[in-house]
């Protein structure tokens, strides 16, 4: 006896609307009843996904903050490591500069560590000299007689990946300046940035919040430039040399010096604070700065 040969293993079958109005045999069979149909309707548009779905152009990997009054965190930290990093970045440095609105632009000279010479833009001395006050606007590191501190240029900092500064170590820190306090705090704007960065975990605890930030152009020059309101944690050693007023100002930070190249608060017509670059790490002889012609 032949052994039957096993059915086929049972497959089912996606069948047309047709099939299902008639069985093998020709008689008809009942056909299923549709499943209801939501609000939306299969021939309606896709509900749009809330802020957390993966097309959104809010969320961070579109390079867009999720908290639409604060900056992207990772983009303001950048920020921050460009802040502590100008003791690092350059050596000298030649530049064009107002500190009040409608002044008539000077022309500084500097050297570190407290070589200072400003000049009108006619070339006539201002001032000169070879060891000029260190200003104090650095955020809490106000230079010290401690014999041991020596200049930052000659200690190394912890650096992030992009080589910007993550925390600044223990130095004679400290820029020259003339007339205006704030003069020191532009050349190195760590008071916007603190030594290291604040407990995560506490609110406010930065000394500036960043609402906003970009890349832009300064004189020619790539900057980073940000919109900042201070913090509680918002403490210079001299108050006179602070950058930073209440409410919200527009910082601007050259890319390749950590240099503060304007200041502009919300309600102003036009920048406090201005500045151009003309020259980095040019060779500037002691005769320079010793109220002589250059």
């Amino acid at each position: 006896m032949s052994v039957p040969p096993s059915p086929e293993p049972f497959r089912p079958k996606r069948a047309s609307r047709r099939d299902t109005e008639r069985d093998a045999a020709g008689e008809s069979v009942p056909r299923p009843e549709p499943a209801p149909e939501t609000a939306s309707g299969p021939e309606t548009e896709p509900a749009p996904e809330t802020a957390s779905g993966p097309e959104t152009a809010s969320g961070p990997e579109h390079g867009n903050p999720v908290d639409p009054d604060h900056a992207d965190p990772a983009t303001a930290a950048r920020f921050r490591r460009l802040c502590r990093s100008s003791p690092w970045r350059w050596r000298t440095l030649r530049f064009r500069f107002t500190m009040r609105p409608g002044a008539e632009p000077l022309e500084a000279l500097v050297r570190r560590p407290l070589a200072l010479r400003i000049t009108g833009v006619d070339g006539g001395l201002v001032h000169a000299s070879l060891n000029a006050p260190p200003g104090l606007g650095s955020y809490a590191t106000a230079r010290r007689a401690s014999s041991w501190l020596m200049p930052p240029h000659l200690v190394t900092p912890l650096r992030a990946p992009d080589g910007l500064v993550q925390r600044r170590p223990e130095a004679a820190y400290g820029e020259p300046w003339y007339d205006d306090p704030r003069l020191a705090s532009t050349l190195d704007p760590v008071q916007l940035a603190g030594n290291a960065p604040a407990a995560a975990d506490l609110p406010q605890a930065e000394p500036v919040t960043v609402h906003a930030l970009r890349e832009a152009d300064h004189e020619g020059r790539p900057v980073l430039e940000a919109l900042l309101s201070p913090n509680h944690a918002y403490r210079v050693a001299d108050p006179a040399a602070a950058l930073l007023g209440p409410g919200r100002t527009t910082v601007r930070i050259d890319a390749a010096t950590g240099v503060c190249v304007l200041v502009e608060p919300e309600d102003a017509s036009e920048p406090v604070l201005w500045l151009r670059i003309l020259g980095t790490d040019e060779y500037a002889g002691d005769d320079e700065f010793l109220g002589g012609a250059p």
